[in-house]
């Protein structure tokens, strides 16, 4: 990952005001501080709605299901893995629902990982 602007003068600046070990030492926690500082709340609480609307339709296929929940995802600041695997069964079909709980998948990537999905 590239830091560009003013996320790179951001992490500069945590770089020289944050003792270690951080959180923002390592790439989950380093993203998680670049997006609380650069995602604006509204575009967080629009993408945890339009999450919360997202629903399989009878002729949307699992990628293209895949694809809109990452990308609104992408958009979200922080959230549990117990609440990615919520929001992300809740809009799929009944069947396929039932097919990824099967295992009761903790995380979105035991639920099958990308393969599965793409």
């Amino acid at each position: 990952m590239n830091c560009v602007g003013k996320a790179l003068a951001h992490v500069q600046r945590l770089s020289v005001v944050t003792p270690r070990p951080h959180f923002c030492w390592t790439f989950e926690g380093l993203i998680s501080a670049l997006q609380a500082r650069f995602t604006y709340p509204e575009e967080d609480k629009q993408a945890r709605r339009a999450l919360d609307a997202l629903r399989m339709g009878n002729k949307t296929s699992a990628r293209t299901y895949c694809t809109q929940f990452e990308s609104l995802l992408d958009d979200v600041v922080h959230m549990s893995d117990s609440d990615v695997m919520y929001a992300f069964t809740k809009g799929l079909q009944p069947r396929l629902k039932e097919w990824v709980l099967h295992d009761r998948p903790e995380t979105l990537q035991a639920a099958g990982g990308e393969d599965v999905w793409k």
